[in-house]
């Protein structure tokens, strides 16, 4: 784990590892994903969630990084990250769309998981 961590970025990589360690194994995949620098954290736009969720209706979709407001979505998805710009929160509350953070993800143990880089 690097040393100059954000309080809430560290918290979130400890229980993503102890989880990651009991069972989740998925889990310590997104772990070492948002253990990066700032200028290589993942950010993932709207519009990439849709064409997803077109493919796969049931599916929950974890982002290890920042979900952005580009582009339109409008299928009512369970999202998964650690971060959302408040323009991406703003449309998926209007579509009744789930946005919730990467620990709620720990605690849940959903199915059908895909992880969106």
């Amino acid at each position: 784990m690097r040393k100059n961590l954000d309080l809430n970025l560290k918290k979130t990589i400890i229980a993503l590892e102890k989880a990651g360690k009991k069972g989740q194994k998925y889990l310590l995949d997104i772990a070492e994903d948002i253990d990066v620098p700032s200028r290589r954290a993942f950010t993932v736009n709207l519009s990439k969630i849709e064409r997803l969720a077109s493919k796969n209706d049931k599916a929950v979709f974890v982002v290890p990084g920042k979900i952005l407001g580009t582009g339109v979505i409008t299928k009512k998805v369970n999202i998964y990250a650690f971060a959302y710009s408040a323009v991406a929160v703003k449309k998926l509350a209007n579509i009744g769309a789930k946005a919730k953070n990467l620990e709620e993800l720990i605690a849940e143990k959903p199915k059908n998981v895909i992880l969106v880089k």
